[in-house]
């Protein structure tokens, strides 16, 4: 698993939900994320992550997501 980290540097990370409804990013600095998969015959990315960004809005499951080149 790689930690989310909130910091100025190239070694850190962090996911933004976006909420379509609000029109608005959530950014989440707390939590985790595992690269379970690379597919790159479908061009997409398979991975565990429990992300936050506060008590109402995270992230925790599976999320498959296309890679762009």
């Amino acid at each position: 698993m790689n930690e989310l980290k909130f910091q100025v540097s190239a070694d850190d990370s962090t996911v933004t939900p976006y909420d379509d409804e609000e029109n608005f990013h959530h950014v989440a600095s707390v939590g985790a994320y595992e690269i379970v998969k690379i597919d790159t015959m479908n061009k997409e990315i398979e991975l565990n992550i429990d992300a936050r960004a506060g008590d109402e809005n995270f992230i925790n499951g599976k999320v498959t997501v296309p890679i762009c080149y």
